[in-house]
């Protein structure tokens, strides 16, 4: 069996119950397995877990499945040692448009991953 819990997403329709930023979370089970699947720009995917029941403590594993800010700069927040998959040019810098006008990549540094 799969349990897939959005923990952050752009389009929360519960706003009155839980905190919400641009961006995308997931916690998911599989089997034994526990997963963060992004962790969105900020600590909020953790708030909503502890407001879910869901204890973050026992996740085995990080994917990431991209290099953006609102999918990945809340693993600063995220102190646990586990297993992350990432692409290895995750933390190239990115920028919103061609201009630099404005910063969309994740800001911990593939040494601080």
């Amino acid at each position: 069996m799969v349990k897939v819990v959005i923990l952050n997403d752009t389009r929360n329709s519960n706003k009155d119950k839980f905190e919400n930023d641009d961006g995308f979370s997931a916690y998911v089970e599989v089997e034994n397995n526990k997963i963060l699947f992004d962790v969105g720009p900020s600590e909020k995917f953790m708030k909503n877990a502890e407001k879910l029941g869901l204890d973050l403590n026992k996740v085995d594993t990080i994917v990431l499945s991209h290099g953006h800010y609102d999918h990945g700069d809340g693993l600063q927040y995220f102190n646990n040692k586990v297993e992350f998959i990432a692409h290895p040019n995750c933390t190239l810098k990115r920028w919103w448009k061609d201009d630099h006008s404005h910063y969309s990549g994740i800001k911990l540094t593939k040494e601080e991953l």
